[in-house]
């Protein structure tokens, strides 16, 4: 989930406090969205309780009392549709007026939490508990129906993830494979060459040598021969 609203229509400063558990739950379960506050009232986490470090910005529809004026249900989708949020992926209406409800009904959602009319207007409308304002009750309901499966899905995307990583590191490791084998044939066959070139040189080595032992013997013997002639002509 990426963007979340919470609608209150109680401006007191007690109402505002007892939500505390609730926004600490969402933002622990649903780390990367986003929460917006939409009140009939001003924003006390942005105010009085701004120190207990629950920011929560303001959604801004500009409309006074919100859901408390039946002109808003004709003016709520116009002012939102200006807006830069396509729509919300999940909505908590935290009272259970219908007039209110039906005026924040038309705010775009995927996920729509209301206890209104029995929770008639919730995208999700059976095996909920019995509120009654039971703020507690509310956090039970939203946690066993939107952040379980929230976690599933989360849990279905790391599956995912892990599996196309498994794909990917084999292929990985096939390329290193092939990598190596390519450097193993590579350096075999420059040691062919320098094996081959090495040979070519003792050839040529032992050539040389043999050119100079036929030298040398050519030279002794015809030493050798002047010598015999010089001592058969003094015999002479």
């Amino acid at each position: 989930m990426k963007n979340i609203l919470i609608y209150n229509s109680g401006g007191g400063l007690g109402d505002s406090i007892q939500l505390f558990d609730l926004v600490t739950s969402l933002k622990t379960n649903f780390k990367d969205a986003s929460l917006f506050y939409l009140g009939a009232h001003e924003n006390h986490f942005q105010g009085s309780l701004k120190e207990y470090g629950i920011d929560i910005p303001t959604f801004e529809m500009n409309l006074k009392y919100f859901g408390f004026r039946w002109k808003h249900l004709f003016l709520a989708k116009k002012i939102f549709n200006q807006k830069s949020i396509d729509k919300f992926d999940l909505i908590i209406d935290l009272q259970s007026k219908i007039r209110n409800t039906l005026i924040l009904k038309q705010i775009p959602s995927d996920n729509f939490y209301s206890s209104s009319l029995n929770y008639f207007f919730s995208t999700k409308k059976k095996n909920y508990v019995s509120t009654k304002n039971n703020l507690n009750m509310i956090l039970d309901n939203i946690e066993d129906k939107f952040v379980k499966k929230e976690l599933m899905r989360q849990r279905q995307e790391e599956i995912q993830k892990r599996k196309y990583s498994y794909f990917s590191r084999k292929n990985i490791v096939k390329e290193e494979e092939t990598v190596k084998a390519k450097q193993f044939f590579d350096e075999s066959s420059i040691k062919k060459t320098f094996k081959k070139n090495n040979e070519i040189l003792e050839i040529i080595k032992l050539k040389n040598c043999g050119n100079t032992i036929s030298i040398n013997d050519s030279t002794s013997g015809s030493i050798k021969t002047s010598a015999l002639d010089s001592s058969d002509k003094s015999s002479i």
